[in-house]
């Protein structure tokens, strides 16, 4: 089982939150954990770099599902930048593409209203 790394960059406009390794249930918890704090210290603007994110099972998508519902509800915006083609799979089969903007760049992502 691959570990899941986490790193988080704060900018002038958005916070990015880059994931790298495997999100499953046993990991889902440590990326619920930052982003939740990240959201709870005031973001509005949370961009998640899911370029070396190697597998997310549905407790992933949970997390992400979630944080998007609060921070819409704050009035503010969960991306998501190139996740690999077996995590946008998932995305693309649970729908959460459909809610969650999907970005193939960071810099699209970034300059995205």
């Amino acid at each position: 089982m691959e570990e899941l790394t986490i790193s988080v960059t704060a900018g002038p406009s958005h916070t990015l939150v880059t994931v790298a390794g495997e999100c499953d249930l046993h990991t889902g918890r440590q990326l619920r954990d930052v982003l939740t704090s990240e959201v709870s210290h005031g973001v509005r603007r949370l961009i998640v770099d899911l370029s070396g994110l190697g597998f997310m099972d549905s407790t992933g998508m949970q997390v992400l599902l979630s944080v998007r519902t609060v921070l819409a509800v704050r009035g503010g915006i969960l991306a998501l930048v190139s996740p690999q083609p077996v995590v946008a799979r998932i995305l693309e089969l649970t729908g959460a593409d459909q809610v969650i903007p999907v970005y193939d760049t960071l810099q699209d992502a970034q300059t995205a209203g």
